[in-house]
C-alpha cells in the first residue's frame, strides 16, 4: 500500500490524491512501506523531538522550583534573624540585678518597697495583680557606683486592699526571669469589727457597701441601716476598708483586741465631678462636736467663710457649702467645693465642745481625721497629732491659679477664747387657738421668760419676738431691753390658725439686716402648720442665708416634722407643757456659749 509523501497516510491503489491532505501522488514514485528503513527513521526522529521538548520543560520546571525554594528559605532566614534580633533587643533592654528584695512599709499597710541593685542599665517590669485586675509599670533604672541600691515604692488604693501580688521581671544572662512577692494573709483571730457606713454627703446609712480587713479574706456587706459585722478578726493593728462602686473608698487603722469588739463609722463619698473637691472630717466618740471651717479668699481680697453658722448655697459663688454638720461624735462633717475658683482656701477644725478651755488636749486626742477628695481618689489626708494643746486646728491651705489647686499643709494648733461679736435671736411663738387649752399659753410664756433670763441682754446680745396665730407679726422688735421683751410676752393671747411659714419668713426678714452676728430662730409650736411644704421651704431659705433654727414642740406637735424644720435633728425638742421652762433655759445656755467661743 502506498503512503502519502507528505502526511504518510495510506493511499488506496488507483487513487492519485491523498484523502487527508489532498496532495497529488505520482504513480511512478516508489512509496516506502511500513517496513521501509526511511519510514522508521522518520518516526524515531519525531519521537526524539518530543522527548527533547519534554526534557527541556522538565528542566525549566525544576529550575523554577529551586528558585522558589531558595526564596522561601531566604524569607524564613530573614524572619528568623529579625525575630532573634527583636528577642535579643527586648531581653537586653532589661536590667540585670545583683540583689532583689521586698519590704512592706511598716507605716503604711497599703505600700511595699522593692529594693534592688542593678548590675547594668536597663528597665524593670513591675506587675501587680489585685482583686482579679492587673497593672504593669516599666521603670528604667541606672547603675550608680556611688549608690548602687535603688528602690521602687508601690502604693495601693483603698479599693485594692485584698490579697495582692507583685511580680518583678528582670534579665538573667540572655533570658528574662521573674520574682514574686505576695501580701501575707493574717491569721484569723477572735476579735469583732462592727459599725455603720453612711454617705458623707448626707450622713444617711448606705446599704451594699463592702467592708473588709486588709490582708485577710474577712469581709461583710452593710445592710439597709448601714450596719456591718465581721467576726474572727485578727488581733493587733488592722486596716479596715469600706468600698462601693461609684464611691471613693475609705479606710481606718485601729487595733483589734482578743475577744473585743471594735466599733467603727465610715463616711464614704460619691465619685466627684471635675472641678469638685470635698473635705470630710471624722473623729472618735469624744469630743461630741467638732466643727469644720473653710474660708475662701478671692484674688481681690474678699473673704467668705463656710461653717455651721454659714452653711451657704453651693450653687452660688463662691460655690462651696456645708453638707453635713456632725454634733454627736464620730462625724462626719462635710464641706464641698462645687466649682474651684482662683484664690486661697483655708481649712481648719474647731473643738466646739471644749470652747473656752485654754489648755485643752481634747482636739489633738480626738483621732480627728481630715480626708481631701477629688475625682475618684483621696488626694490628701491629715491626722490630729495627739499631743498639741489647742481648740483650733489650722489644717491646710489650698491655693488655686487657673483651676489648678496646690495643697500646703499647715498643721498648727492654737486657742482663741474670745467674744465673737453679737448674737441675735428671734423667738417665734405659736399663739394659735389650741394654745388656750390646758394652760399651754401660760406655760409657753414662762418658758420664753426663762429663755430671756438666761441671755445676758445688753452685752452684744439682743432678741425679738414674732408670733403666729390669730395675728402674725412682730410682737417686739429686736431689743436689748429685758423689760420690753417681758411686757410683749405678757400681752400675748391665743386664737386662729397656725401660719408657721409666714412667721418663719417674718423672722428671717427681721434677722437678715443683722450683719457680723450669729443669727437664730427659736421656734415654738403645739401643733401642725397650715402647710407643711410651704413651711419647709421657708425654713430652707432661712438656713441658706445663715440663720440657724431651733425648734420646740408640745402636745400635738410632730417631732419628726420639727426635725426637718430645724437646722439639724438634735436642735429639735419635744416636751410636755409643764417642762417647757427647762427646755427653753437649756437652749438659751447653748446659744450663750456661742458668744464666748472662737469663730
Amino acid at each position: 500500500m502506498r503512503r502519502c509523501t507528505r502526511c504518510h497516510e495510506p493511499v488506496p491503489e488507483g487513487e492519485a490524491t491523498c484523502r487527508r491532505c489532498g496532495c497529488v501522488q505520482s504513480p511512478t514514485s516508489p512509496q516506502p512501506t511500513v517496513e521501509s528503513p526511511q519510514l522508521v527513521h522518520t518516526e524515531v526522529g519525531q519521537l526524539r523531538a518530543r522527548i527533547e521538548v519534554a526534557r527541556r520543560d522538565l528542566t525549566v520546571r525544576k529550575s523554577r522550583g529551586r528558585l522558589l525554594l531558595a526564596g522561601v528559605a531566604i524569607v524564613v532566614a530573614i524572619l528568623a534573624f529579625v525575630g532573634i534580633l527583636s528577642y535579643a533587643k527586648a531581653v537586653l533592654s532589661y536590667a540585670q540585678l545583683e540583689a532583689l528584695g521586698f519590704e512592706p512599709d511598716p507605716t503604711n499597710p497599703r505600700a511595699v518597697r522593692v529594693f534592688y541593685t542593678p548590675a547594668c542599665p536597663g528597665k524593670l517590669g513591675f506587675l501587680r495583680t489585685s482583686g482579679g485586675r492587673s497593672t504593669e509599670v516599666l521603670d528604667r533604672v541606672h547603675c550608680d557606683a556611688q549608690r548602687p541600691q535603688q528602690e521602687f515604692y508601690w502604693s495601693w488604693r483603698e479599693a485594692d486592699l485584698r490579697d495582692d501580688h507583685v511580680v518583678v521581671t528582670y534579665r538573667k544572662g540572655l533570658r528574662l526571669t521573674q520574682r514574686e512577692w505576695s501580701r501575707e494573709a493574717k491569721p484569723l483571730g477572735k476579735g469583732v469589727v462592727e459599725g455603720q457606713v453612711v454617705n458623707a454627703e448626707s450622713n444617711r446609712p448606705m446599704a451594699g457597701v463592702e467592708v473588709m480587713i486588709a490582708g485577710t479574706p474577712l469581709k461583710a456587706v452593710s445592710d439597709d441601716q448601714g450596719q456591718f459585722r465581721i467576726i474572727n478578726a485578727p488581733t493587733g493593728p488592722q486596716t479596715v476598708v469600706a468600698v462601693a462602686t461609684g464611691f471613693v473608698g475609705s479606710e481606718q487603722k485601729e487595733t483589734v483586741t482578743e475577744h473585743g469588739s471594735l466599733s467603727l463609722k465610715f463616711a464614704i463619698s460619691r465619685t466627684l465631678d471635675k472641678g469638685e473637691i470635698r473635705f470630710v472630717l471624722s473623729w472618735g466618740d469624744e469630743p461630741k462636736d467638732l466643727d469644720a471651717h473653710l474660708t475662701f479668699q478671692s484674688p481681690d481680697g474678699k473673704s467668705m467663710e463656710t461653717w455651721w453658722k454659714e452653711r451657704r448655697d453651693a450653687s452660688r459663688p463662691p460655690f462651696l457649702g456645708l453638707d453635713v454638720d456632725g454634733r454627736t461624735g464620730r462625724g462626719p462633717e462635710t464641706i464641698t467645693i462645687r466649682r474651684v475658683q482662683p484664690g486661697t482656701y483655708r481649712y481648719s477644725v474647731h473643738d466646739y465642745s471644749n470652747r473656752g478651755t485654754e489648755q485643752s488636749l481634747a482636739l489633738a486626742r480626738s483621732a480627728a481625721f481630715v480626708r481631701i477628695l477629688e475625682g475618684d481618689q483621696e488626694r490628701f489626708a491629715f491626722q490630729a497629732d495627739g499631743k498639741s494643746v489647742g481648740t483650733h486646728w489650722q489644717v491646710m491651705e489650698m491655693r488655686v491659679k487657673s483651676d489648678r489647686p496646690t495643697f500646703l499643709p499647715v498643721d498648727r494648733y492654737e486657742t482663741k477664747v474670745q467674744q465673737t461679736g453679737t448674737l441675735t435671736v428671734a423667738l417665734t411663738l405659736d399663739v394659735s387657738g389650741s394654745m388656750n387649752e390646758g394652760g399651754k399659753l401660760e406655760q409657753m410664756k414662762r418658758g420664753a421668760s426663762s429663755f430671756l433670763d438666761e441671755l445676758p441682754l445688753g452685752a452684744g446680745i439682743k432678741a425679738g419676738i414674732v408670733v403666729f396665730g390669730w395675728t402674725t407679726g412682730v410682737a417686739c422688735p429686736l431689743s436689748t431691753g429685758r423689760e420690753q421683751l417681758r411686757q410683749a410676752l405678757s400681752a400675748l393671747r391665743a386664737g386662729g390658725g397656725t401660719p408657721m411659714a409666714e412667721a418663719i419668713r417674718l423672722s428671717t426678714g427681721l434677722l437678715m439686716p443683722q450683719q457680723n452676728t450669729a443669727r437664730f430662730i427659736v421656734l415654738f409650736t403645739d401643733g401642725l402648720p397650715d402647710s407643711r411644704p410651704v413651711t419647709l421651704e421657708a425654713a430652707t431659705v432661712a438656713r441658706r442665708v445663715g440663720i440657724e433654727i431651733w425648734a420646740v414642740g408640745t402636745s400635738g406637735a410632730d417631732i419628726g416634722f420639727l426635725q426637718q424644720v430645724a437646722s439639724s435633728p438634735d436642735k429639735a425638742f419635744y416636751a410636755s407643757p409643764e417642762k417647757l421652762r427647762p427646755i427653753f433655759a437649756q437652749i438659751a445656755r447653748d446659744l450663750k456659749a456661742e458668744f464666748y467661743s472662737q469663730p
